[in-house]
């Protein structure tokens, strides 16, 4: 699968304009970046959260809106297990833009389930457009469908959510697992704003799952040898 969801954030007339795959502020040079912490999980796929938020110039935090979002998105499926979601909506008479995607393993079971409900319970867990509301949301909701996906299917996914704020000019991006989010500047480098959970790559995802009683091997192939991936027994999830 190839997943693709991009935006364009332009200023007003006289302006510079911006392209960014997956939102961002063009003046985010000057940006802050904070961390919040794991989501409150116990075990299973969606059991950890990266969040970061990004908060542009000062300037660009006014009394009316001096952001246009438009939205493209794209999906090449190969397996049918992957999806995503928009919405547009306004907290407390804020303009908020967000998206999530979902990338499903083991069947489509869970990442459809995500579609279904996931920013639902997101927007309704954020009590405002404000960063720390929004990733304290992004908790809140992933755990909430964790719970639910146990109840339903042994399949997994991944999930990465952002939520671009045009009133404030922030932005703020929770994850789980290697579903990548980046701002890409019209201009230098692009900056990756979620971390991959991938055992093979990811030391605190690696004592997460040992913490928890995981043993982590590599699976063998016929000869005996190990191949693949660095994977959790028993299941085999990488």
């Amino acid at each position: 699968l190839e997943q693709v969801e991009s935006r364009k954030h332009r200023r007003p007339k006289g302006a510079g304009q911006a392209r960014i795959e997956t939102g961002a502020p063009a003046r985010a040079g000057r940006a802050e970046i904070e961390t919040a912490g794991p989501a409150r999980a116990s075990e299973g796929e969606i059991a950890t959260s990266e969040a970061k938020a990004i908060k542009g110039d000062e300037a660009t935090v006014t009394d009316e809106p001096n952001w246009v979002c438009e939205v493209g998105q794209a999906q090449r499926d190969l397996k049918g297990e992957d999806c995503f979601d928009t919405r547009r909506v306004t907290l407390s008479g804020e303009d908020v833009a967000v998206i999530m995607v979902a990338d499903g393993h083991g069947g489509s079971a869970a990442s459809r389930h995500c579609r279904k409900h996931l920013l639902d319970y997101y927007i309704a867990a954020a009590g405002d457009g404000s960063a720390a509301s929004l990733l304290g949301a992004g908790a809140t909701a992933c755990q909430q469908v964790h719970e639910e996906v146990k109840r339903i299917t042994n399949a997994g996914s991944t999930v990465t959510i952002i939520a671009l704020n045009l009133t404030r000019g922030e932005l703020a991006v929770v994850n789980l697992g290697d579903s990548e989010a980046w701002l890409v500047p019209p201009s230098g480098s692009s900056v990756r704003l979620s971390e991959d959970h991938r055992l093979d790559t990811s030391e605190p995802e690696r004592a997460r799952v040992r913490g928890m009683g995981g043993h982590l091997s590599h699976a063998r192939n016929r000869a005996g040898d190990p191949a693949g991936p660095l994977r959790l027994w028993p299941g085999g999830v990488a």
